[in-house]
């Protein structure tokens, strides 16, 4: 008889049990890159204000790198701000690896999982 280790046991279950719910009908929040998915899109640029209408999580993404720039953990009503006109071109350079000329902003709200969908 051959046993398996705990661990790969453990990755097993989590890989089912991530894909089930993915079969289930539970769209993925995240494309291959790890960024979120368009539907989640809520503005772009060098300023932006949001405001969370339920409990989730903001991602500051860079699309043409593509790379997260920044996550914030917000709750309902709470805001997310960011004004990149400060930024200095050398330093997002030196940063981002990329001029930021080409950066194409952009911020993104995936709400919890136990936050109920936003009133539209």
């Amino acid at each position: 008889m051959m046993r398996f280790p705990a661990a790969f046991a453990m990755v097993l279950c989590t890989a089912l049990l991530l894909t089930g719910c993915q079969a289930m009908g539970e769209p993925a929040a995240f494309d291959a890159d790890g960024i979120p998915h368009e539907r989640y899109y809520v503005g772009g640029g060098l300023r932006i204000k949001y405001t969370a209408p339920v409990d989730g999580t903001a991602y500051f993404v860079d699309n043409n790198l593509p790379k997260i720039i920044m996550t914030e953990s917000l709750e309902k009503g709470e805001a997310f701000s960011i004004s990149g006109g400060a930024t200095e071109p050398e330093e997002y350079q030196q940063m981002m690896g990329a001029p930021i000329k080409d950066a194409k902003l952009a911020l993104y709200f995936v709400p919890n999982e136990s936050s109920p969908p936003p009133a539209e």
